[in-house]
């Protein structure tokens, strides 16, 4: 029973919790020095880059001409998928925001792209300019970089 006894008294304390860091800390002990032997990485908080806006300005042979502007806007959008397809380029057209303009009197689309590299949409707009006599010039603007004629 005494055996018992002492028994659990080693375990009790055992199952203590250690003092505090604080109190661990360096001290001195006959004239002598000593510290805590572990160091603790200290936390770095990382913040998620924000997405990449990219814009893309793509202008056509085709005169701008008010009525024909939604014929030439699915033109270029089909030749942009196809484009794609075949290339095996997957991407989501919610992350894509166009707006038609007038440039010079050429229709002309401007292209908003949330949420992609700017190496990424800059390649896949050079091989399609240069893949599609429709398009007479096209320009990418990455975030506060300088624009890319292409």
């Amino acid at each position: 029973m005494v055996f018992l006894s002492i028994l659990l008294t080693l375990l009790s304390s055992a199952q203590a919790c250690p003092p505090p860091l604080s109190t661990i800390g360096p001290s001195t002990t006959n004239g002598y020095s000593t510290s805590f032997p572990f160091t603790f990485p200290t936390t770095t908080v990382t913040t998620k880059p924000e997405p990449e806006q990219v814009e893309v300005t793509v202008v056509t042979r085709e005169n701008y001409d008010v009525t024909l502007n939604d014929a030439h806007l699915q033109a270029v959008k089909a030749l942009i998928n196809d484009y794609a397809k075949i290339n095996g380029i997957v991407y989501n057209e919610n992350f894509v925001k166009e707006t038609i303009k007038n440039e010079g009197g050429k229709f002309a689309i401007v292209f908003n792209i949330l949420g992609v590299g700017c190496d990424q949409v800059t390649n896949f707009a050079t091989g399609a300019k240069y893949s599609m006599n429709y398009i007479s010039s096209v320009r990418v603007k990455c975030g506060d970089q300088a624009e890319i004629p292409i």
